[in-house]
């Protein structure tokens, strides 16, 4: 996994170019925040099924940045 994770970062700067310093140390400040988070044992998110319902409109436009976000979530289904 690790190997074609590192092919994959060759390609794409082959294809796009190298992460500038500010793009580098805009990653690494995500990926700490994110790891403070899953330290702290709210990460990955929890979403019930209900919220979907809720949150999402059917319209692939107006839901792309909450379909976006539900990508990282856990989504638990809510049995009576």
């Amino acid at each position: 996994m690790l190997e074609a994770t590192d092919d994959y970062l060759t390609e794409l700067a082959a294809e796009v170019g190298e992460p500038t310093a500010r793009q580098q140390s805009r990653a690494d400040a995500i990926v700490r925040r994110i790891r403070a988070l899953r330290d702290d044992g709210v990460w990955p998110p929890i979403a019930p099924t209900v919220v979907l319902v809720k949150s999402l409109q059917g319209h692939s436009g107006r839901d792309a940045t909450t379909n976006r976000f539900l990508r990282t979530c856990v989504i638990e289904t809510l049995v009576a």
